[in-house]
């Protein structure tokens, strides 16, 4: 293979020195970073993702004062499941929800099923209820337990449940999203058994 510099005419100055590395204006070598460099540099990333977490979640730090002492109704209005849960009946769904936190990921309300009817419920979110009127009998996670006024329990992001009304159900709930980092914890210790 032929050397590319021959075709080149070397009576240039700037040309010849271009490929002679001997010469005192060679190219720098490129620079090397270093542990604190790099720690410095995740530390500012990490200050920036903060701020900026901060900022969108604005409401819960600055004006979270706005709604205290305030009366504020809310009536329950239709809030239809998909048709592809209900397993038999024809029960109807009726929520509010009164509180959002977007800082904390959390929205809590009311919420009543009256049937007759036995549905699926898919939980996306972590969600505990207290039960205020009614009861049901629930399938879930193996075990099936008949929930009444006074009692609570606890459902988690990723699991089904399976209810059956036979009048009525009132409950307040308080749901919680646990975000990937959690969920992605949870499935690594499903996997090994904790």
């Amino acid at each position: 293979m032929a050397d590319y510099r021959q075709s080149i005419p070397m009576s240039d100055p700037a040309i010849a020195g271009a490929f002679d590395r001997t010469r005192g204006d060679a190219p720098a070598a490129p620079k090397r970073r270093t542990v604190g460099g790099t720690i410095v540099t995740v530390v500012a990333t990490l200050a920036i993702v903060g701020a900026v977490g901060l900022a969108l979640k604005a409401p819960a730090v600055f004006g979270y004062k706005a709604d205290l002492g305030v009366a504020q109704a809310h009536e329950l209005q239709p809030s239809p499941i998909d048709p592809s849960w209900i397993i038999s009946g024809d029960p109807e769904f009726n929520m509010t929800v009164f509180e959002r936190s977007s800082f904390w990921a959390t929205s809590s309300g009311i919420w009543e099923c009256i049937g007759p009817g036995k549905f699926v419920w898919h939980y996306t979110v972590d969600e505990d209820i207290y039960i205020l009127d009614g009861s049901a009998e629930i399938e879930y996670m193996g075990k099936t337990i008949t929930l009444h006024p006074g009692e609570s329990t606890r459902f988690v992001a990723g699991t089904s449940a399976t209810w059956v009304v036979e009048d009525h159900i009132r409950k307040t709930f308080r749901i919680q999203n646990p975000g990937r980092i959690v969920k992605a914890l949870r499935m690594v210790s499903d996997s090994i058994g904790l």
